[in-house]
């Protein structure tokens, strides 16, 4: 092929992304510019043969330019022939004679066809007019340059041409990095803005506008146009951050303020903004410059999840957590006025159990509702009701007198809420046991005072019911109950009576047992098989829960390791143990734990201490320090019932935990409506981010499964697999070595 031939035949090789080659070369590739002119009349010649053009390069040579400053012209007649040139050739400048474009007012109209043929080539405009408007009206319609020399002063046109071409790259380069900005911004949600101090003007994107409902970009508007739009409660904390940063005390650091916004519905969103100011060398504001994205959403889940943190799922009402933190402040007050009285009203559904046999747990969850909505219609403003769980509630009747009040306050209470429920045509009478507890100097924390009346309730419960009692610090008869069951406690670890049961934990995408949970169990040779529940409380109470703790610390690492080494697995088999607070403070905690996994042979890592956030709180910094020590033997922590314990979120990044147990009262609600969805999707997404595991209990049906799988919670346990089991049955399902099918 002639160099001629391959001059004239397109340039077919593709770029490494696969786009065809641009019709422009750099002009940091060579210092030669090969420019295509359109010469003469652009309508008179468009049926000039093809063949009618030159290539005027080597005129410029014979004019004198240096090698380094070299114009390679190649004239065409017509548009057409721009058109096909273009397609078969490189060129750095497309140069179009003023004169062919017609002249005078249409020059720049046919100039805009010709820039949209050829968008990918700096446009200079050559032998065009001295006078400023036609040649501001050129550079209007898309030209980079207009030129009075023509193309036989090659001298005069090559630094011209090769300013128009650098200046085409930063412009082009330029004009694509603002427009992958803005997509980004736009793709993100978030929207532009810009303060011009000095002018006093104020720029919105369309995405902002559209955050508070209007249409479209707001070119110029003053300040107020955002400042009169700020809920009131956040305008003061709004300019305190931008004086602060305006100031330059936080040089360096972006503005950044979270508040609500007047949308043009009524209500007000929440946005996020944040901006960074632009200092000129004396330190002057020249214009503020950020963004802002909606956070509404965000906001409500967080203040839905530390609302369900606080509250119980079932009746709305304030949970053990808040209940205490209100008592606290009743006996702060008490301090500092000795005569302010007080009582804690603990209470217990008589017989409710029977309810749910009957009627079902969906009606005995009905009747609990409405003995919720009954305490709240009844009690003062300045009372408060909780719900500890199951059927017990608490009341802090503020405000009292002496004893009278606190007796007419019990008396109205039994009375009103003994009177019948309609549950779904179905009439209930449940009559309630109460304890009741003074305010006395001597209580120093609220878990006493909320515990004598406990004991108060569970006197007047032992003999039948249907009342209130006092509670009596010279005889209490149920401390003596307690005693008795501790006495019984002692005597069923020395006699065995105590078994670990094993619960599965299995991965959700495939039903694989991975694990077990271990769970104690009393065999008590009166009342039966008894739950944890029902005597580990004592335990805590007593300090008995150090022996229990250690049997089921001991006897599940002899198991699990026996079935490790029995059916082994790529994955060692894991064994979660639950650990109290008590055991949590305990100065030999970290010693027991190694000297148990060191007697088993457990496999490293394959132990897992499932810890509660409010055993957590109670002494933070003395737990923190048993963790890390407990880290440091390959133990994993898991931080169980998380969302109901107290403060949690401020401690979590503190606590040196690898999963997330989401609690059964969140997972038992999904599919119901509401928020609970939402907030169990703002927590797995916090565990994502914080690079933790996400395990799921109380799984209970197909539905709650499949939600949690789309949320790419890997693990769960539930009845919906199965409920805790005796060792050999756990050890068939090992054996068969498959899957675990739902129940």
């Amino acid at each position: 092929m002639s160099r001629e031939e391959q001059r004239l035949t397109p340039d077919l090789r593709l770029n490494p992304d696969g786009s065809r080659p641009s019709s422009h070369r750099s002009a940091v590739e060579t210092t030669r510019l090969k420019v295509l002119a359109l010469a003469g009349s652009a309508h008179a010649i468009d049926s000039t043969p093809e063949g009618q053009s030159a290539d005027r390069g080597a005129a410029g040579d014979r004019a004198g330019a240096s090698p380094a400053d070299e114009l390679s012209i190649v004239e065409v007649l017509c548009l057409d022939q721009i058109l096909r040139w273009l397609e078969s050739e490189p060129f750095d400048v497309l140069a179009l004679s003023y004169p062919a474009l017609g002249g005078g007012a249409s020059a720049a109209d046919e100039l805009v066809r010709i820039v949209e043929w050829a968008d990918s080539l700096p446009v200079v405009v050559v032998s065009g007019p001295a006078e400023t408007e036609p040649a501001l009206a050129l550079l209007r319609a898309g030209a980079h340059e207009v030129l009075v020399a023509d193309l036989g002063q090659q001298d005069a046109l090559v630094r011209p041409f090769a300013l128009a071409v650098q200046r085409y790259h930063l412009d082009r380069a330029a004009r694509r990095s603002h427009e992958r900005s803005t997509l980004a911004l736009e793709c993100a949600g978030e929207g532009i803005w810009e303060w011009d101090p000095l002018e006093g003007r104020l720029f919105v994107s369309s995405q902002f506008h559209a955050l508070i409902g209007g249409e479209g970009a707001l070119a110029s508007v003053p300040p107020s146009w955002w400042l009169r739009r700020i809920h009131a409660e956040d305008r003061r904390r709004f300019h305190s951050l931008v004086r602060t940063h305006l100031g330059g005390k936080a040089r360096g650091e972006p503005f950044e303020c979270e508040h609500r916004l007047l949308h043009r519905s009524g209500e007000h969103r929440w946005i996020l903004a944040r901006g960074l100011a632009r200092f000129d060398r004396r330190g002057r504001v020249r214009r503020l410059v950020g963004t802002v994205s909606d956070v509404t959403a965000r906001r409500s889940a967080s203040e839905q999840l530390l609302h369900e943190a606080l509250h119980d799922t079932l009746t709305g009402l304030p949970n053990r957590s808040l209940f205490l933190d209100r008592l606290a402040i009743a006996l702060a007050q008490l301090e500092r006025r000795t005569e302010h009285r007080f009582a804690v009203l603990f209470l217990d559904l008589d017989r409710f159990k029977q309810v749910n046999d009957s009627l079902g747990h969906e009606r005995g969850d009905q009747l609990l509702a409405q003995v919720a909505r009954r305490l709240e219609s009844l009690i003062r403003p300045s009372d408060r009701v909780a719900r500890f769980g199951g059927d017990e509630f608490a009341v802090l009747a503020d405000g009292l007198v002496g004893v009278e009040d606190a007796n007419l306050v019990a008396v109205r209470l039994i009375e009103r809420l003994s009177e019948p429920y309609d549950l779904e045509g179905h009439r209930v009478r449940s009559t309630v046991s109460m304890g009741v507890c003074l305010s006395d100097p001597h209580y120093r924390e609220p878990e006493a005072m909320l515990r004598d009346a406990d004991r108060a309730m569970y006197r007047i419960k032992a003999r039948g019911g249907n009342g209130f009692e006092l509670f009596d610090p010279t005889g209490d008869s149920a401390a003596r109950g307690e005693l008795a069951l501790e006495t019984e406690l002692r005597a069923a670890v020395e006699r065995g009576e105590l078994e670990v049961e094993y619960q599965p934990i299995v991965e959700l995408t495939g039903g694989r047992i991975t694990g077990f949970e271990a769970l104690v169990r009393w065999n008590h040779p009166r009342r039966g098989r008894l739950a944890p529940a029902e005597f580990v409380p004592v335990a805590e109470r007593s300090g008995m829960i150090h022996r229990i703790g250690e049997f089921v610390l001991q006897s599940a690492c002899r198991q699990v390791a026996d079935w490790q080494r029995r059916y082994p697995r790529s994955s060692p088999l894991s064994i979660s143990v639950n650990v109290s607070g008590r055991e949590l403070l305990q100065g030999n905690l970290v010693e027991r734990v190694a000297s148990q996994i060191r007697d088993s042979g457990l496999s490293p890592g394959s132990l897992r201490l499932e810890i509660t956030e409010s055993s957590v709180m109670v002494h933070t910094e003395a737990a923190i320090d048993q963790l890390e020590s407990l880290r440091d033997l390959d133990v994993e922590l898991d931080l169980d019932d998380f969302g109901t314990g107290y403060c949690s979120l401020s401690y979590l990044q503190r606590i040196p935990t690898g999963t997330l147990k989401i609690d059964r009262s969140f997972v038992g609600k999904l599919g119901e409506g509401g928020t609970t969805g939402h907030i169990v999707e703002a927590i797995v997404k916090l565990a994502h981010q914080l690079g933790l595991r996400v395990s799921a209990e109380g799984l209970e049906n197909e539905d709650q499964l499949r939600y949690m799988r789309r949320l790419a919670c890997t693990h769960g346990q539930g009845y919906y697999f199965s409920a805790s089991v005796r060792a050999a049955v756990a050890e068939a399902w090992l054996e068969a070595d498959c899957a675990l099918l739902p129940n």
